[in-house]
């Protein structure tokens, strides 16, 4: 449900308060949604619109690496018997 917020597909980041609509938007979430809508809109320019793709880039390689983290630190934890 969260999710669905912060995406924009729940209800339009406009109508959240102005501080928390920034950094909402500013979250790589917002350009599953919320973005592409609002530059087809008329709502943001082309340099917001590219500001929410670097995000969603810069949020990639976080959440990756992240990942990849988690699933090593798995991997040294696990212990597997049988057949």
């Amino acid at each position: 449900m969260i999710i669905w917020v912060l995406t924009g597909e729940l209800m339009p980041l406009d109508l959240l308060p102005s501080p928390i609509r920034e950094w909402v938007i500013a979250l790589p979430f917002s350009c599953g949604i919320y973005m592409p809508a609002a530059y087809l809109s008329g709502r943001i320019d082309t340099n917001a619109f590219m500001k929410g793709f670097i995000s969603l880039a810069i949020g990639g390689v976080v959440f990756g690496l992240l990942a990849r983290f988690v699933w090593k630190q798995g991997l040294r934890r696990y212990s597997g018997t049988g057949a």
